[in-house]
């Protein structure tokens, strides 16, 4: 059986990209956080949605130090 492995300098870059687009998504759902026009629960899902990436974003970079 042939086993593939990938360069570790991928894998890392490829961590590291995928937290840093989810670091992104939070941002953005935080700033859209602040918009007037919503609604209590509107604002509070935007904010626990901007935490669950920010958890995803803390995931990807523990796992590229794991290795």
């Amino acid at each position: 059986m042939l086993i593939h492995t990938v360069p570790h300098r991928l894998v890392d870059s490829s961590c590291l990209a995928s937290a840093r687009k989810w670091r992104t998504h939070a941002e953005l759902l935080r700033d859209g956080a602040e918009a007037p026009a919503l609604t209590t629960g509107q604002r509070t899902t935007l904010l626990r949605d901007a935490e669950a990436a920010e958890r995803q974003a803390r995931r990807r970079l523990r796992a590229m130090r794991a290795r």
